[in-house]
């Protein structure tokens, strides 16, 4: 999507990255998200499997950060975890390397 249309903050690990910008927190970014009436889905890249992070901060911290800001729509996507097209990803890219 054109970015000056379709603006798509992207959270990386306690930072939000735009391109071009800098990189404010996620707390502010869901504060923002509130005050600009937008809706929130969450996608955890960074994270493989479900654990006390992303059970802690995504799914209880954030969310009830995301309610006190009056967001009515906070979507936390699960991990891919051991999905089947994901270990086939990962095999590939281990069997394109290895014949290198």
């Amino acid at each position: 999507r054109h970015e000056k249309t379709h603006p798509i903050p992207i959270r990386n690990h306690q930072h939000v990255w735009k391109p071009g910008g800098a990189c404010p927190s996620t707390d502010d970014e869901i504060i923002r998200a509130g005050a600009d009436n937008k809706k929130i889905i969450m996608v955890p890249v960074a994270f493989v499997s479900e654990h006390s992070e992303t059970l802690v901060e995504l799914d209880i911290e954030y969310k009830e950060l995301a309610n006190e800001n009056n967001i009515k729509d906070y979507i936390r996507i699960g991990t891919v975890g051991n999905r089947e097209k994901f270990i086939a990803g990962l095999a590939k890219l281990v069997i394109d390397i290895k014949g290198k």
